[in-house]
Formats: structure tokens, sequence, C-alpha cells
């Protein structure tokens, strides 16, 4: 009876459990920044909140200037001018948005 051998005991995997919650961050994609329309309404709905601000009505410009909204961007940059009338940028991109709209006519102002 004592020579008989043992075997030994197999080696046991730990058990890891999948933790709840999001997948892990390489198969996430990174946000990205809102451009266009969803930029502007991003800005529109901080205004909203914040109250507004000078620099938001410039950016907000910049953006409607760049889709062709060329009256949109020019009630931004004159509301910018009207809340820091002393900024001699906002009034140099004001005069150069009206004369882009002077320059294309009354029927090219929106795309």
């Amino acid at each position: 009876a004592g020579s008989q051998r043992r075997t030994p005991a197999p080696k046991l995997k730990p058990v890891v459990e999948k933790a709840a919650g999001p997948e892990p961050a390489e198969t996430t994609p990174a946000p990205t920044r809102p451009t266009g329309k969803a930029a502007a309404t991003r800005i529109r709905e901080h205004r909203v909140i914040r109250g507004g601000n000078d620099i938001g009505h410039s950016i907000l410009a910049e953006i409607l200037q760049e889709k062709g909204d060329y009256i949109g961007a020019e009630a931004e940059y004159r509301e910018a001018v009207r809340l820091d009338p002393d900024s001699e940028i906002y009034r140099i991109q004001l005069t150069e948005i009206a004369e882009i709209i002077c320059s294309q006519g009354a029927g090219s102002q929106r795309e």
C-alpha cells in the first residue's frame, strides 16, 4: 500500500469576473469636437445657460461665416461689438463681413 503514487492536483486558473461598466478605453471612440451646425448649436446653448459674452458671439460668427451664413455672422459680430464696444478686432470683423455681404449681393447671402 505504501508504493502507490499520488497524482498531483490539477492547477486551477484564477476566476476573473468581468466588471460591469463601459468597455475598455481602446474600444470606446474618443469624443470629437463638434463642428459646423452642431458647434453653433452648442455655443447658442452655452449663451442661454451662462448669458451672452463677446467671445462666444465672435466664435459663433466665425462658424457661421465658414458655413456661408454671412447675415447670421454679421448679427453675431454686431452683438460682440455691443457687448465689448472697445474691441477693435470685433469692429474689423464686422466691417469685413459687411463688405462680403455687399460684394455678393442679396441673393447669395445664405447657402
